[in-house]
């Protein structure tokens, strides 16, 4: 085929698009520009250490427009698709961080929860032979409560029961990222996908899974971890530090040391870092 009956990509030069009007950049933690609005973040972490937990209490937070683990956030909706936990646990993981929060548990009506741990389905699915992608009703259903929603934070817990591909396949994880970052821009939300780390991803810190292109195709990666065991034989089984291992467009050195309190978390006296 010649050259010159292909049609072009769609280009522009540099300075319309540096005159073009878009909306200011925000963050979900707008003092340490963490979780941007209009892109997804991966929150990493072992199974039972409380990613969920950490969740649940920052849509609180932005309801009640107050901290989250000693941080100032954005207020405003968030939109929390559950695929993981029971109704029932989350129910009670909510009126435990209200009591945290002494409120109200009607004063969280700015935090909506989407339950489909028991009948959700996968968001995308890739065909054979090739591994076309292709969106599922699941994903369409979920896209249109996003939009009635009008959240600027949206969790999806967990990325596992969504991703209906091979998490090592470098170009099926592309196109799925490639899919919510998409998402995210149309909507100038946050999304935040919780996320297992594999062995090799623990045991050196990362909080790094399958692919590469997970982390490559996030614009923050956050890792939640318990601290590294040090000399101490009586380790401090509810010490957990959450880190920034990535952010494309703030500092990355962000490191909160926290402690579980069973439903909600804290930032311990006298240990928030890089302050």
């Amino acid at each position: 085929m010649e050259m010159s009956t292909l049609k072009r990509l769609m280009h522009k030069d540099l300075g319309q698009i540096a005159d073009a009007q878009y909306p200011p950049l925000e963050f979900i933690l707008p003092d340490r520009q963490v979780m941007p609005c209009g892109a997804v973040t991966i929150l990493s972490g072992q199974g039972s250490l409380g990613k969920s937990g950490i969740m649940l209490q920052l849509g609180s937070a932005r309801s009640l427009k107050s901290q989250w683990l000693g941080e100032q956030v954005l207020p405003g909706r968030t939109l929390y698709f559950n695929y993981d936990d029971t109704v029932r646990v989350v129910g009670d993981r909510g009126r435990r961080i209200a009591e945290h929060y002494d409120c109200a548990t009607g004063d969280l009506s700015e935090f909506e929860v989407v339950d489909r741990a028991a009948d959700g389905d996968e968001w995308v699915r890739f065909l054979p032979p090739y591994g076309e992608m292709q969106t599922t009703k699941e994903y369409d259903r979920a896209v249109a409560t996003i939009e009635a929603s009008k959240a600027d934070l949206v969790v999806i817990d967990g990325v596992s029961q969504v991703f209906g591909g091979n998490d090592i396949d470098k170009r099926q994880v592309r196109q799925f990222l490639q899919l919510l970052n998409r998402l995210a821009e149309k909507y100038n939300a946050a999304i935040v996908l919780i996320a297992h780390p594999s062995r090799s991803g623990s045991t050196e810190r990362t909080g790094k899974s399958g692919s590469e292109q997970w982390f490559n195709g996030s614009r923050s990666f956050l890792h939640f971890e318990r601290p590294p065991a040090g000399d101490d034989e009586n380790e401090d089984r509810d010490a957990r530090l959450l880190r920034v291992t990535k952010n494309n467009y703030g500092p990355d050195d962000l490191e909160l040391r926290l402690r579980h309190l069973g439903y909600g978390l804290i930032v311990r006296d006298g240990d928030l870092l890089n302050r």
